[in-house]
């Protein structure tokens, strides 16, 4: 998908893929858009001990099984990235979100994405002022 822009029918059919997901019981720690700078297209990241503890093939696997349920109109298996929660990749798009302005980063518009949730246990520290950091 070659968009500029994340459009609200990208977003709203995500959530409905994560929700799919949720419902199956696969285990997510986070879940947000990135737009891939230099290539101009956006990828759904989910970060999932499956993938840390099975390999990514058994992630996309799962993964896969569950898309096959449901029906799609902009979004492609293609672009979705699937990583370990301590992968270096999702480390890094987790400090590049790193600030938000309230205690829950869930739903939130980001310069350059979109956050769905990034679970408190494993990613967000409270500071002292009860703003959330995203750990390094």
């Amino acid at each position: 998908m070659v968009i500029e822009i994340l459009v609200k029918d990208s977003i709203e059919e995500g959530r409905a893929f994560l929700t799919a997901l949720a419902r199956a019981g696969f285990p997510m720690q986070a879940a947000f858009w990135k737009r891939v700078p230099d290539e101009g297209y956006w990828r759904l990241v989910i970060a999932s001990q499956v993938a840390r503890d099975n390999g990514p093939i058994e992630a996309y696997t799962q993964l896969g099984r569950v898309w096959d349920t449901l029906t799609h109109q902009d979004l492609s298996f293609n672009d979705i990235t699937v990583l370990s929660p301590t992968d270096a990749r999702c480390v890094r798009h987790r400090k590049e979100l790193r600030y938000f302005p309230d205690s829950d980063p869930r739903d939130k518009r980001v310069e350059d994405g979109y956050i769905y949730f990034i679970h408190p246990d494993e990613a967000v520290q409270k500071t002292e002022n009860g703003a959330s950091v995203v750990k390094d």
